[in-house]
């Protein structure tokens, strides 16, 4: 077995601790006898003798120290690529992990995108390669930086529990934590990309799999009371909060706002005055003030990606079934091999109709006797649908952005 990563969860107990799929501590040994190198951070006491030391750019503005034992690392041949079969991983990529020996049988096509998500998760671990080297075509070595899914991230660190409501399911976390691994635990190229959202032109529409956020997994594995290890999210909407990139975000072209709105924000909003209205029996005159205005309808929706799967099926039967065989070229080195696995530390409202004018008997909120929609149509202005869940009658009001107060028209 070969390879290794750090459950994340368990940084905060102890940094040697290591993980093959969930807790395989017995693996440990057997893990740094096939891997002959271990990373740690430059600043780490082990790495100040004996270590090959060098900086990594990982995305703009986040460049990272790092360290490998023994420093022969930096003696051996460096190569561009890594081929396995039809496929190139070249530095920068993000891969997928096989942590699982067996490897499993590649995912049936009628599985549902998040059983889909879930295969993923339980048998991959998800790397970015920072360096390729080989001593020869049966030793080939990757230092990757891994990326944790939000549930592995530490919950003691500050804001880490509070930010959870705001991932979204296809998303993960770069972390600075780096290992050496043997390139045979490769199992494909990930389609995970980065997802900018400080740039509006990308807000709210992220790829099926992607990461915005970093975690400086080293320093949480070293100082429990350390902060600011999670790099900050952007906030939007009148509640100054992130977005979970889920939902929908609606912007407001209103000159001097341009401000972005949470969808269950405005909901809430709007819910709250309905329903207040709707509780008094004065649902109609709610609808006559805010009723829709003869104007076109110039506002821009973000919503979420469409979630599409990014495994090739054939590519993924053809990595499991393939014999191994190795060719080193000058810049690549290739491999045509079994996959092998990576071991060690990675209420009910009424049913009677009411007329109006009659007070309503009221629930706990307004989710509970009203359905609220946010409309966008073409050619007509943004609205809100309302919808009573113990009759019939509907209502379509406008919608006010919630930082300027004007129409969102």
């Amino acid at each position: 077995m070969a390879g290794r990563k750090r459950k994340a969860s368990e940084l905060e107990d102890a940094p040697v601790k290591q993980k093959k799929g969930k807790k395989r501590a017995s693996k440990t040994e057997e893990a740094d006898n096939s891997v002959p190198f271990k990373a740690f951070a430059a600043s780490d006491p082990q790495a100040q003798e004996g270590a090959y030391q060098n900086t990594v750019t990982l995305m703009d503005g986040l460049s990272v120290k790092y360290a490998v034992k023994p420093d022969t690392w930096g003696q051996i041949k460096q190569y561009t690529n890594v081929k396995l079969q039809t496929e190139t991983f070249s530095k920068g990529d993000i891969i997928y992990v096989c942590n699982k020996d067996p490897p499993p049988e590649p995912p049936p096509t009628s599985l549902a995108d998040g059983e889909y998500l879930e295969y993923e998760r339980q048998n991959f671990w998800v790397g970015k390669i920072v360096e390729s080297r080989a001593t020869d075509d049966r030793n080939v070595f990757l230092l990757v930086a891994w990326l944790y899914w939000p549930h592995e991230i530490p919950q003691h660190l500050p804001g880490a529990k509070e930010a959870r409501q705001y991932y979204g399911q296809g998303e993960l976390v770069l972390s600075n934590y780096f290992d050496v691994i043997d390139a045979m635990t490769i199992s494909n190229k990930a389609e995970i990309t980065w997802y900018n959202e400080k740039d509006d032109n990308q807000l709210g529409n992220p790829s099926a799999r992607y990461w915005r956020q970093s975690f400086d997994a080293r320093t949480c594995a070293t100082d429990k009371k350390a902060k600011n290890l999670l790099s900050k999210l952007r906030t939007l909407c009148k509640c100054d909060k992130p977005h979970n990139p889920d939902q929908k975000l609606w912007h407001c072209p209103n000159k001097g706002c341009g401000n972005w709105n949470h969808n269950e924000c405005l909901l809430d909003d709007i819910g709250k005055r309905a329903w207040k209205n709707w509780t008094e029996g004065k649902m109609d005159d709610f609808a006559e003030q805010n009723k829709l205005e003869s104007r076109s309808f110039a506002n821009q929706l973000l919503s979420p990606a469409k979630k599409v799967r990014h495994f090739v099926t054939g590519a993924i039967e053809e990595v499991f079934e393939e014999g191994l065989e190795a060719i080193q070229h000058e810049t690549t080195i290739e491999l045509h091999s079994s996959v092998k696995a990576a071991s060690g530390t990675n209420g009910t409202a009424s049913s009677h109709k009411r007329k109006q004018g009659r007070p309503r008997k009221a629930g706990t909120g307004w989710e509970s006797d009203l359905d609220i929609s946010i409309v966008s149509e073409e050619n007509t202005q943004l609205f809100a649908r309302i919808k009573e869940k113990s009759g019939n009658k509907k209502w379509d009001v406008r919608v006010n952005c919630l930082c300027c107060g004007k129409l969102m028209d």
